[in-house]
């Protein structure tokens, strides 16, 4: 039997202890998806990025849905982020790997969601939403990693002409419905904007977007209005 529950859900008090609340989702999901158990990570991140779409219904489907309910903050309530990172703490724990979240390391997960989208509260941190842009995009774009300003300029123009499509398809769905005001929902120029300024902080150089240097991305020319 689980402490946590099959018939009922554990007080708060349970899910005060650190402990319990790892030993619950360590202990669920590897009961539920044996390759989770494996030391190796290789593995490990193929068993997590098989686990189903929808990820939060399957989380409370295998019994985790007092847990997600209860021993989480305000603003992770719910979250199967949240629940995935107490999975990693024990992994490492387990296994002395580093976080599977470790966007260093050739394979790794992404914070902001593969099979779910990041809570609001991830959004709501302006370094989330410029790591996930830049990740995300150099991550299958390599010539956008360029300190060279002409080689980004000419990558950015080769995006697919229906470029809210394509950042969709690349796992930048959650963050384009969720971490921009109102009137940017949804916009590829927004995502650029956030690309421009990583950009900025990891070259010296000016915007992309600057008119008075000798190549320059026009917001009227190119494909990036185009939803």
């Amino acid at each position: 039997m689980h402490e946590w529950g099959d018939k009922f859900h554990a007080p708060h008090s349970y899910w005060a202890k650190q402990i319990n609340v790892e030993t619950a989702v360590y202990h669920t999901l590897s009961e539920n998806n044996p390759q989770l158990k494996s030391q190796d990570r290789v593995d490990v991140i193929s068993a997590i990025k098989s686990l189903p779409i929808n990820l939060a219904d399957y989380l409370h489907g295998i019994g985790l849905g007092g847990l997600m309910m209860n021993a989480f903050p305000k603003g992770e309530i719910g979250s199967p982020l949240a629940v995935l990172k107490v999975f990693d703490r024990a992994y490492q724990q387990k296994t002395g790997d580093k976080s599977l979240f470790d966007l260093s390391e050739e394979l790794h997960l992404h914070e902001w969601g593969d099979k779910f989208n990041a809570p609001n509260s991830y959004w709501a941190k302006q370094i989330n939403v410029e790591t996930a842009v830049y990740h995300i995009l150099t991550e299958n774009n390599p010539q956008l990693s360029s300190q060279d300003r002409v080689d980004v300029i000419s990558a950015i123009k080769s995006l697919p002409t229906n470029l809210t499509d394509y950042l969709s398809d690349i796992g930048l769905v959650g963050l384009m419905s969720q971490a921009f005001p109102k009137g940017e929902t949804n916009s590829p120029l927004a995502v650029l904007k956030v690309f421009d300024r990583a950009y900025q902080q990891k070259t010296g150089d000016n915007s992309l977007f600057d008119k008075t240097q000798q190549s320059y991305l026009d917001y009227y020319k190119s494909n990036i209005l185009i939803r």
